[in-house]
């Protein structure tokens, strides 16, 4: 049985924990925000590992995203910043971009 949201139940069954709804989630948005992954990490398999620890900072942080209407674009700012975050880590690239910068570039859907 299928189980169909609206995006604001979508994200309220997701905070409470409801397993159908997160795998909705991820069903909606895991290949957009694959690719979005794959455009910062250099191998597929990091885009992959990437992906699966958005996805989980997702849900840990779902309860404050404010605009239902801006999940999209606030995950996507989410999985941005975690890629950039690991890069920098892994000293895979040194960036000098200031923070604005950074905003304006992950919000920009």
């Amino acid at each position: 049985m299928k189980v169909s949201y609206s995006q604001k139940e979508l994200v309220k069954a997701c905070i409470k924990g409801e397993r159908k709804a997160m795998k909705s989630l991820y069903e909606i948005h895991g290949a957009y925000l694959f690719g979005v992954c794959r455009r910062y990490m250099p191998t597929e398999a990091e885009a992959e590992e990437m992906l699966s620890d958005a996805f989980l900072r997702i849900f840990e942080k779902l309860d404050s995203l404010r605009d239902y209407s801006k999940l999209r674009g606030w995950m996507k700012t989410l999985a941005v910043r975690m890629c950039l975050d690991e890069l920098r880590k892994t000293k895979k690239i040194q960036l000098s971009w200031n923070e604005e910068a950074l905003e304006e570039a992950a919000n920009e859907y």
